[in-house]
């Protein structure tokens, strides 16, 4: 049977910058596809990206440009990114038989819906975030979502705009995929009721990491920050939150792990409040980060709204880490029923059940195997994609 090819757009506007990273949906998309061996994925990215070329991927680098490691050249980098993949799916277009949009951000959206009509293909996107969350189309729940992200007012209205256009595109899309439950019920009150809205949850690859973390036994870290160094994903709170244990925790060990827009300021917060001592910074990290997450007895999630599967709990996990969570309904949804990962209301109950629990024995070990299996996710994935293709 031949192959089929799927022709698959990765933006990652975090990787535009000279100092480039790239966020969990980049390396969920990357292991889903590195499991789907039976399908051909032509791949359209910037350089600095996670997904590189495998066995069953071929990629298609795109230039962009950078102006002192800042963003003021996204527009035109989103720009020149539209272009180079309408004329990469131009010059492939004999052999592409899906168009995929990795993420809903509009900068893998755009161009995926603007190719896959010009080639006239069936168009597919996966939704990671719920920043969605709300009544039908009305933008005052977005714009609320977006507020809670402490985004500077410009900021906010341009991502409202991004999102609204967004929200457009996937009324043009055959299939979008949903991480969970709650964002599935989230989206499909705000798009056309043709549009087919499935559940198909993400994964990591398990056997790598147990391999990888195979020699660690002992937890020398109290808590762990894993994320994009931004105010949204708490690191603020974070800081705070070590800042109150040290008083009866003196010598409370914590690592921070990432980069990020705040990267710099949360350096300076922690030296401020003199716990520099307490806190280490590792940057970014990529396969070495498992090793601290395995070191670490507890990793707190602390994001707000714009989560949709949270990649690093999971990790966590896989590194028998006890998770200790901020309320969030998307995360709740997903981690409902494992009772290593704990949901609180506020900053407060946060602390007061770590000073109850940071000095207690942390050996867990947790079983998530059945349930975020990334050969058992790619699997549901590679069913979906196989019935449009033969249809």
């Amino acid at each position: 049977m031949k192959k089929q090819n799927i022709f698959l757009i990765s933006a990652n506007p975090l990787g535009w910058r000279k100092t480039p990273y790239y966020g969990g949906g980049e390396l969920i998309t990357k292991s889903i596809i590195e499991n789907i061996p039976l399908i051909n994925y032509m791949v359209v990215s910037t350089k600095n990206n996670c997904i590189n070329i495998y066995k069953n991927i071929k990629v298609y680098q795109t230039i962009t440009l950078n102006l002192f490691n800042s963003g003021i050249l996204d527009p035109i980098n989103f720009i020149l990114f539209t272009l180079q993949t309408i004329f990469y799916g131009y010059i492939l277009r004999k052999k592409i038989n899906i168009v995929y949009a990795s993420t809903t951000n509009i900068s893998d959206l755009l161009p995926a819906v603007i190719t896959g009509k010009i080639l006239n293909k069936p168009i597919i996107t996966k939704l990671h975030i719920s920043i969605y969350n709300g009544n039908k189309n009305n933008l005052k729940n977005i714009y609320k979502n977006l507020k809670q992200e402490n985004h500077k007012l410009f900021l906010i209205i341009f991502k409202l705009l991004s999102i609204s256009l967004s929200l457009k595109l996937l009324n043009y899309c055959n299939i979008v995929l949903c991480t969970n439950e709650n964002l599935k019920n989230n989206i499909e009150n705000k798009i056309n009721r043709n549009i087919n809205v499935l559940v198909v949850p993400n994964g990591i690859d398990i056997k790598k990491i147990k391999n990888l973390i195979k020699n660690i036994n002992k937890k020398i870290y109290d808590l762990c920050f894993i994320a994009r160094l931004e105010k949204y994903k708490g690191i603020y709170s974070f800081i705070d939150i070590v800042k109150t244990l040290k008083i009866t925790f003196p010598n409370i060990k914590v690592i921070i792990i990432g980069v990020g827009p705040e990267y710099t300021n949360a350096i300076s917060k922690v030296n401020s409040l003199k716990l520099h001592n307490n806190i280490k910074f590792t940057g970014f990290l990529n396969d070495a980060r498992y090793k601290y997450l395995a070191q670490s007895k507890f990793l707190l999630s602390l994001s707000t709204s714009n989560e949709g599967w949270g990649l690093t709990i999971a990790e966590s996990l896989a590194c028998n880490t006890h998770v200790i969570c901020l309320s969030n309904t998307t995360l709740q949804n997903v981690y409902k029923n494992i009772n290593r990962v704990e949901f609180f209301k506020n900053k407060e109950e946060i602390i007061e059940k770590l000073k109850e629990i940071l000095n207690s024995k942390q050996n867990p070990n947790i079983n998530i195997e059945n349930k975020f299996n990334i050969e058992k996710i790619a699997m549901i994935e590679e069913e979906i994609l196989n019935v449009i293709l033969t249809n």
